[in-house]
Parts: structure tokens; sequence; C-alpha cells
């Protein structure tokens, strides 16, 4: 009986073990909508809701100011991971035409 105990509680805790990890890396929330936002008010809106920034690129926009977001992927409002990385796309000014 005392084997039977044993092999039972070694086998709760592996349980245990193998749901907290599972719930935890699974935890996922809502992206937040970051375009139209300084790059540097964006980022920290991600950091907040614990995400990461990852790669930042730029862009030639007619609307949207220099240096704010773009576009953002993932899109705002998408269910993903906490920790994952965002990329964003930063405008660079307006392009000039040379008369």
């Amino acid at each position: 009986m005392p084997r039977r105990i044993r092999t039972l509680s070694v086998a709760l805790v592996v349980l245990a073990l193998v749901v907290g990890l599972a719930l935890s890396g699974c935890a996922k929330s809502s992206v937040p909508d970051v375009t139209g936002r300084p790059q540097a008010e964006a980022q920290q809106l991600l950091a907040d809701a614990g995400f990461r920034v990852g790669t930042v690129t730029t862009e030639v926009s007619q609307a949207v100011p220099d240096g704010n977001v773009i576009s953002q992927k993932p899109a705002a409002r998408a269910q993903a991971g906490r920790g994952k990385r965002i990329d964003l796309v930063v405008a660079a000014g307006k392009r000039t035409v040379n008369v």
C-alpha cells in the first residue's frame, strides 16, 4: 500500500507541473492598438501590456506623421502570448518630389 501511495503522489506532482507549465505558456492577451501613436509611446504601451517590441522598420508615409506607428503585426486586438514580440512599421516622413 505505501508503494502505491508514493507512486500516486509522484504522478499527481508530475501532472500538476505539466498543467501549471501548460497554463502559464498559454496565457494570452489582447494586443493593444498602437497605430498612429509616437514610437516611444507605442513601445511603452506594448511593454505595459506584457509584450516585447520586435522588428521596427520605417516607411515613407503621406498620411502618418513622422515617427508615428503606421502598422503593427500581429494586428491590434489579436490574441497573443505574453512576452510575444510585436513588429512595428514607423513613418519616416513624407516623400518629397523635386521639380
